[in-house]
């Protein structure tokens, strides 16, 4: 609305006021102070409520001032006013306040409004002050960052009506004595609180700040709909949608589809582009059109919040496709490794194994015997780095008949507890060597007694546990070899934990997803 017609409103305003004064007949001092705060009520109202955010707050001025002005013309509501004043103040910016508090002093205000005989109690109308300003008090201390500055005003005029309010009740308590001092006293408090909460509404740019401190804070934001709650908040607009272009449209930070409105209803769409393409929509109410610095903070940061997400799809999609590589190196490292062994046993070995029988059939003197037990023993050796680099037995007979196998070869009992069916080769061969890293370091290390081997199946993950009753103190930081695994087993997405307090024994815990 232009500033002519708000200047216009304020003006039949002041009119209006003058008439009703005129018509009761009031002493000059009384009528001009009645006016004027009549007045500052009325056309403070009609400027706020064409403000954007001001509707609510606006709407109680006007109904403050028709209050004010019914009182001078009926004396039976001339508290009328006062419950309209303390909603105002404990309300703003806002029709309705968030605090329960609050809202309960409102209700008292309006009690003691409607009944006169609480009206005009000295005691009640201190301690309605007091809970007026101590409730306005504590919305400031509560707020944070700009919403803080935005109840500044309001705690301001919440003083000025609990003052005027207090300065009334020590006059009765005086017997009168101070009735016109404390006249002027409210006439000038109620005046002052409705042009500052009005000039706040249409000039104050706590708005524009609380968007720019969003901006500034995009990284704090953690849930998905959290953005669209803060500028809805910021913008009093809590049916605001923010969407960011999808592959039919728009979608929300949860992925919901966002309409956008037809142009010239209640509801208005602003897009965010870069480089020639809408990359996100802002719909909100359509008066927010006529605030266009405001609506390009709002922009501003849907605009920095659509960089964000695409920054982190980028980000995730990085860490999918290095997760995928870490995951297909180990599973060709492992089929390398199988390969090996295969062609060890099935080549070299078995070329030993003739030579051997070759020399056994010619038979011979004791040098020809000794030939023939050194070709045993090289058979030997290259049968068990064969199997230290892939056992047989895991590909022919899976995890369970593995392990069991490495643990007969332990010095101290092992207890195995897995399942006979198979995994998937890359998860079946990297628990295998955890288990087996396990056992060679409680042979080398730990003293113990007893091992517990526990693998465990689920849908989507296998859980393998290799618990000891040793000395404990092992370090994952220390060893190379659960160094190497625990790379391993975080190449395929899972996670290696050591549990090995001193004289309690040691515990690996391997998770690997499926």
């Amino acid at each position: 609305m232009s500033t002519r017609i708000q200047a216009a409103l304020v003006a039949v305003a002041i009119v209006a006021a003058v008439a009703v004064e005129l018509s009761v007949s009031a002493r000059l001092p009384e009528a001009v102070g009645d006016a004027v705060a009549g007045a500052a009520l009325l056309g403070a109202g009609a400027v706020a409520a064409v403000t954007r955010r001001g509707r609510g707050s606006g709407a109680l001025l006007v109904a403050g001032g028709v209050a004010w002005f019914a009182g001078t013309l009926w004396p039976a509501l001339v508290f009328i006013h006062r419950g309209l004043l303390v909603h105002l103040v404990l309300a703003y910016p806002r029709l309705w306040p968030r605090s329960l508090p609050a809202a309960g002093i409102i209700a008292v205000g309006y009690v003691c409004a409607l009944v006169t005989s609480a009206a005009r109690s000295a005691e009640i109308s201190l301690a309605l002050a007091g809970g007026v300003g101590l409730a306005a008090l504590v919305r400031h201390g509560s707020a944070a960052g700009v919403e803080r500055r935005a109840r500044a005003t309001a705690l301001a005029g919440a003083a000025a009506i609990a003052v005027a309010l207090t300065v009334a009740a020590f006059g009765r308590l005086a017997g009168g004595s101070l009735d016109d001092f404390s006249l002027w006293a409210y006439d000038t408090a109620v005046a002052l609180t409705a042009i500052v909460l009005a000039a706040d509404l249409r000039w104050g740019r706590w708005e524009h700040a609380a968007v720019s401190e969003l901006v500034t804070n995009l990284g704090e934001l953690e849930r998905p709909t959290a953005l669209r709650e803060r500028l809805a908040r910021t913008l009093a607009d809590p049916e605001l949608q923010l969407g960011f272009a999808a592959a039919d449209g728009f979608a929300d930070e949860a992925g919901h589809p966002v309409a956008v409105p037809q142009p010239g209803g209640r509801r208005a769409a602003s897009y965010v582009q870069e480089g020639g393409r809408n990359v996100a929509v802002l719909v909100h109410d359509a008066s927010l059109l006529d605030d266009r610095r405001l609506l390009a903070a709002a922009l501003a940061a849907a605009r920095l919040a659509a960089a964000n997400e695409r920054m982190q799809d980028e980000v995730r999609a990085g860490i999918a496709q290095l997760e995928a590589s870490r995951r297909r190196l180990v599973e060709a490292a492992i089929e390398q490794r199988r390969s090996l062994e295969e062609e060890l046993r099935t080549g070299a070995e078995q070329r030993l194994e003739a030579v051997r029988q070759r020399l056994l059939a010619v038979g011979g003197d004791g040098a020809l015997t000794e030939l023939v037990d050194s070709v045993e023993r090289a058979r030997e050796d290259l049968r068990r780095f064969a199997h230290g680099i892939h056992p047989a037995v895991l590909t022919e007979h899976g995890l369970r008949a593995a392990l069991e196998e490495s643990a007969a070869l332990m010095p101290f009992d092992v207890a195995v507890d897995a399942p006979d069916g198979r995994l998937p080769a890359s998860v079946e061969v990297t628990v295998y060597f955890m288990c087996t890293e396990a056992l060679a370091n409680v042979a080398k290390h730990a003293a113990a007694s007893r091992v517990q081997i526990e693998i465990r199946h689920t849908d989507d993950a296998v859980v393998a546990t290799v618990r000891d009753d040793g000395g404990g103190g092992a370090d994952l930081a220390l060893g190379s070899g659960l160094r190497g695994l625990a790379d391993r087993i975080a190449a395929l997405g899972g996670r290696l934990d050591v549990d090995s307090p001193a004289g309690a024994g040691t515990r690996l815990r391997a998770s690997i997803p499926i």
